[in-house]
């Protein structure tokens, strides 16, 4: 699922003509519309005198907060990140990620799995798996070290190198790194292939590994 779609740069340049545009599309239950005047309004919490100031962010979190209830994925994100700040309780949190993760959002479907990984390895790992289907690229390295690591499940090489390998294919500079650190102990021009790919990719720590072992092309 695409829960990042997100026209707020269409909008951004005259945020209160915006607002007057888009407040008729969320008063009539579009939930990108109350998103996007959630966005607006914060924009605009900022300038201004401080009445208008407080105005703005009052009707910001109340447009975030209808946003959710309209089940807007990237509203649900940001409040579950705004409750994680906030310290809010951990089941409230907990639950927005689960509904997410229902609604086959990969992030959400992520994050449960952190929340689910200590007490609940198995399940953690299905909601893993369901958002690295989506190339999810966090989950796939999650996947990629709990298979290499054996710490939560047994260890499966096959596994471990099969995420490995996939989060390779999307150019992710870790996936590049763990791929290295893997074969250094086997095949030693291979793991600096990988080094070289991750270092290429913006991974400053491969970079320092080919530099201890001489190589500072």
């Amino acid at each position: 699922m695409d829960a990042y779609k997100d026209d707020y740069s269409k909008y951004s340049g005259n945020p209160k003509k915006s607002i007057e545009e888009l407040t008729p599309k969320a008063e009539a239950g579009d939930g990108n519309a109350a998103w996007l005047l959630y966005r607006l309004y914060d924009s605009l919490s900022g300038i201004g005198e401080y009445d208008a100031q407080r105005e703005y962010r009052s009707k910001s979190r109340s447009w975030l907060a209808r946003a959710v209830s309209m089940k807007n994925a990237l509203a649900m994100l940001r409040q579950a990140e705004i409750w994680t700040t906030e310290q809010q309780p951990y089941d409230w949190i907990t639950k927005l990620y689960e509904e997410l993760a229902q609604m086959g959002v990969a992030e959400g479907q992520y994050r449960l799995g952190l929340r689910l990984e200590k007490d609940f390895p198995l399940a953690a790992i299905a909601w893993y798996k369901k958002a690295a289907d989506q190339n999810y690229i966090y989950a796939i390295s999650r996947l990629a070290n709990i298979y290499l690591e054996g710490k939560i499940v047994p260890r499966d090489e096959n596994l471990g190198l099969f995420y490995c390998n996939k989060g390779a294919a999307l150019n992710y500079p870790g996936a590049y790194h763990r791929l290295g650190d893997y074969y250094m102990s086997r095949d030693k021009d291979k793991a600096i292939a990988y080094y070289r790919r991750a270092r290429d990719a913006g991974d400053t720590l491969a970079k320092e590994k080919l530099w201890k072992l001489g190589i500072i092309d």
